[in-house]
């Protein structure tokens, strides 16, 4: 780590290169719905080949968001390294049991000319609980790690404490919000959007600096409710926006987060 930070360049390509990927190429990601057979078969070739990118993207992405974050102090930089440990390999397994895995079977059951007869075991396996659950452990990881941040770059103190409250608020909202607020295709609805900026709104009221808030809440409840468009890119596009006012307005640590008053 000692390399990136002797090296100003190479510090902002992985702060902002990976994000970068993730928003341009999710803009072409196929949406899955409940055929996923159906969904992804006539973009097969571009599926495995956008998985292989999000497969070394995501888990940079942590690498990322941990450089935003390791020249803080405090608790809330603690649990945002624990939350990025936990957020790159679980969401690494997803994208190559889902991405990949999924990609793999299509292509190989259409070149044995079984493509048809291997919808529902394709459907089936996509769906599968263990997929499932390692794209939920990934996504609560990533969105506790930005929200930590969050936290990291407010002053200690009352109006770090009063963040906090905010940010658990904020949290659980999106939490019940990805669970019942998107549509039966899979998209989110106007009810969910509202939930989102709502959040947003609030943490950029409680947390300092307010548009360093902002964005990095939009990446936590955007990117952290899917990676596939629209939320993934603009949730990408938002952690980008939010290291570039860190790292050229508020380098100097202290104009970010003072000591709280005695």
């Amino acid at each position: 780590m000692s390399s990136l930070e002797r090296s100003p360049a190479l510090r902002r390509i992985v702060l902002f290169g990976p994000a970068l990927v993730v928003a341009v190429v999710n803009l072409a990601h196929p949406l899955t719905r409940s055929d996923a057979y159906g969904a992804i078969a006539p973009h097969v070739q571009w599926w495995i080949t956008l998985h292989a990118i999000n497969l070394l993207a995501f888990p940079f992405m942590g690498l990322s968001a941990y450089l935003l974050i390791r020249r803080q102090d405090g608790w809330p930089v603690t649990l945002g390294v624990v939350a990025l440990a936990i957020y790159a390999p679980a969401y690494a397994g997803f994208d190559a049991l889902a991405g990949m895995g999924t990609g793999v079977l299509i292509a190989s059951t259409a070149a044995a000319g079984q493509g048809f007869n291997a919808a529902p075991l394709v459907t089936a396996y996509f769906n599968s609980p263990v997929i499932y659950a390692l794209a939920a452990i990934g996504s609560i990881a990533w969105t506790i790690a930005m929200l930590a941040s969050v936290l990291a770059f407010t002053p200690a103190g009352r109006p770090r404490t009063t963040a906090a409250v905010v940010a658990l608020v904020a949290f659980a909202a999106q939490g019940w919000a990805r669970g019942t607020l998107f549509s039966p295709d899979g998209l989110p609805s106007t009810a969910w959007w509202g939930v989102a900026i709502a959040s947003i709104i609030a943490m950029s009221l409680a947390a300092r600096p307010r548009i360093v808030a902002a964005l990095l809440t939009a990446a936590a409840t955007l990117f952290g409710a899917m990676h596939t468009p629209p939320t993934g890119p603009l949730g990408a596009l938002c952690f980008v926006a939010a290291a570039a006012l860190i790292e050229f307005r508020y380098a100097d640590r202290a104009a970010i987060a003072e000591p709280a008053p005695r």
